[in-house]
């Protein structure tokens, strides 16, 4: 395939954006949210923390933190188990091998908790723009295009909305998969055919530690249709494939397999859940208007997307799909070349890439359909019923990006009728955009409607430029510039740890995790000191249990198995002494544990060595070991009495 010049200018730039972003320890991260309320966060360089990233700021953090602080162990108690990080999405760094293929993690591991959760936060973005632009410019995509479409295509309001996991990974180890493949098959020799079948078997397993069945098999499906499409138009000879497969696989079977080996417990735990393990998803019933949202980013992100019903923010955000550009990228692909049309790519390329459009069309398909239709259960048994309707944005997002990009190698413009054309296109983007806004439910009031009509007519032009207009180079960047622009209007601009390390109740326990790292801390508060308890470097057993331990929850609560059998966030409360105890259903993974702090069986079973509370506790098991003055409030801790 044909290859430009300056192929590695987007790599570079990306990677010195990355390293310098690092070096300055800033990231987008909502640790901010933990402050106490009423005091400045020096920290905050710009933007606002976001209540709603909780699995990040509550969770994800704190938790590799926390590894960070206690030596990075391959088991820590993450709620009710003892829990094995390397079975996790969400799990924190670990000093094992498998780190080796989880390159977000190598910031902790090698640069310490503050620049390290720099790096683990833009590692996601990075792969995405790297996988990405391979992938492109595998399929003869020029260097302008393919690194302004990765960009526009890693910086989505999907993307920027989710975190926990990041879907960057799942898009950006996912095409560099089919990247490598493609580089395996078009080979010029056995050994290179190979070695790249490594490299891709190497990605392969980086892409299944993410462990997010719902992004990962939907993106398969679409890469799968790619490189499919490109070995049917290449007629790749057999025994190359052979090499590519057994390559793959002599890669991905022994390391997954070791894998599942040392963590084979805590794997067979999930499966066992009710959720998400026993998970298993129906076709239909998507909101097709949720789709359309991505061009309302700026808006959602204001004061209006605090008024949204029924929904929150990263349901709602979405990928590029503008809809009536592709279908017009389609139907030009579909019409023969016209005498005096601008020159075409050589016969072998139009070969290649027709087939690898082709699959791509048919897998995005695909995936509307389960999206939106009522199709028979025994479609999912392609593995889509891991993947719910509203999961399937990121692939879709990928099937579009990649059509766009091949239609515009193809056919770049439809001759003299391309203003025409583009008017209608741009008019009928705007229009599904402005009916996207309409049908969201939110405070209209606080959405200006000459707003919405200008970022639905911006999008329309440059989404259509890009198909069909002369400097579609130029579009794109302009795309890109704008896709930045509006995820930047989501995440603040943090600076270190912030109060991960300024907090009152962070500083405090610091001393006593130095003194015992990783000691089993009881927190009789919410998931904000859950997270500061876990910060210090202690082990918390409230707040979330990913998967649960069943000899210990049968001893707990033995009649409530279809509560704690699931991933679940406990609340602990203070249960009077004597009181059994029980768990009380919030809402959804939501619960509270109500427990005797000197109940027995939670000693015993858990041996706790401290534990903290906001309300004062007069127990015998418990000894008081420090006050601490939060904003206007205390909060105490204790240490567990020996015997």
């Amino acid at each position: 395939m044909r290859r430009a010049d300056g192929g590695a200018v987007v790599p570079v730039a990306a990677v010195l954006v990355f390293l310098a972003l690092v070096v300055l320890g800033l990231s987008g991260t909502s640790i901010g949210v933990l402050a106490p309320p009423g005091t400045d966060d020096p920290a905050l360089v710009a933007g606002e923390p976001r209540t709603i990233r909780g699995d990040e700021s509550q969770i994800m953090t704190p938790l590799a933190v926390s590894a960070a602080r206690q030596g990075f162990p391959e088991s820590m108690h993450v709620g009710l188990t003892d829990t094995r990080q390397a079975a996790l999405a969400h799990g924190a760094p670990t000093a094992s091998w498998v780190s080796l293929l989880k390159p977000q993690d190598w910031g902790f591991l090698l640069l310490g908790p503050e620049r390290g959760l720099a790096w683990r936060w833009w590692a996601p973005y990075l792969a995405s723009v790297l996988g990405l632009t391979w992938l492109l410019r595998r399929l003869g995509v020029g260097v302008v295009l393919a690194g302004a479409l990765a960009v526009a295509g890693t910086f989505t309001p999907y993307q920027a909305w989710w975190s926990a996991p990041a879907p960057g990974l799942v898009l950006g180890f996912g095409s560099a998969v089919g990247a490598a493949l493609l580089a395996s098959v078009t080979a010029s020799t056995p050994r290179r055919t190979a070695g790249w079948a490594v490299v891709a078997g190497l990605l392969s397993v980086a892409f299944a530690l993410v462990l997010y069945p719902p992004w990962q098999v939907s993106v398969v499906l679409v890469v799968a249709g790619c490189v499919i499409g490109v070995v049917v138009g290449l007629r790749v000879p057999v025994r190359r494939l052979l090499i590519t497969v057994a390559g793959l696989l002599g890669v991905v079977v022994p390391l997954l397999g070791v894998w599942f080996l040392q963590n084979r417990e805590a794997i067979q735990a999930t499966v066992g859940t009710v959720y998400p393990g026993q998970r298993s998803e129906s076709a239909g019933g998507l909101d097709g208007w949720r789709l359309l949202s991505a061009p309302l980013n700026p808006v959602l992100s204001g004061p209006a997307g605090d008024t949204l019903v029924e929904t929150n923010l990263s349901e709602i955000s979405s990928t590029w799909l503008p809809v009536p550009a592709v279908l017009l990228a389609l139907a030009l692909v579909l019409l023969p070349p016209r005498r005096g049309a601008p020159p075409q790519p050589d016969v072998g390329d139009r070969a290649v890439l027709v087939p690898a459009l082709v699959g791509v069309a048919v897998a995005t398909g695909l995936l509307l359909a389960w999206a939106f239709l009522p199709l028979p259960d025994a479609v999912g048994l392609l593995g889509l019923q891991q993947v719910p309707p509203g999961r399937t944005q990121l692939a879709l997002g990928l099937g579009v990006l990649l059509v766009i990009a091949v239609c515009a190698q193809l056919r770049p413009w439809p001759g003299r009728h391309r203003r025409l054309v583009a008017v209608g296109v741009v008019a009928a983007t705007t229009a599904l955009t402005v009916g996207a806004a309409w049908r969201t439910r939110w405070d209209g009031d606080l959405v200006p409607v000459v707003v919405v009509a200008l970022l639905a007519v911006t999008f329309g032009v440059v989404t259509t430029a890009v198909v069909i207009g002369p400097a579609r180079r130029g579009a794109a960047v302009v795309g890109a510039v704008l896709a930045v622009a509006s995820f930047a209007t989501v995440n603040p601009l943090y600076a270190g740890l912030g109060r991960l390390d300024a907090n009152p109740v962070t500083s405090a326990l610091r001393p006593l995790a130095q003194e015992q790292p990783g000691a089993r801390t009881v927190v009789f508060s919410g998931p904000s000191d859950v997270a500061l308890v876990r910060a210090a470097g202690l082990q918390s057993l409230s707040g979330v249990t990913f998967y649960p331990d069943r000899d210990l929850m049968e001893a707990l609560v033995p009649l409530q198995e279809r509560v704690w059998n699931n991933y679940s966030r406990y609340d602990w409360v203070v249960a009077t002494p004597g009181v059994e105890t029980r768990i009380e259903q919030v809402r959804g993974s939501r619960n509270r544990l109500v427990v005797d702090p000197c109940s027995a069986d939670l000693v015993e079973l858990l041996d706790p060595v401290f534990a903290y509370s906001v309300v004062e506790l007069d127990r015998p098991c418990l000894q008081s070991e420090l006050e601490v003055q939060v904003g206007e409030g205390r909060g105490f801790v204790y240490r567990y009495s020996a015997g």
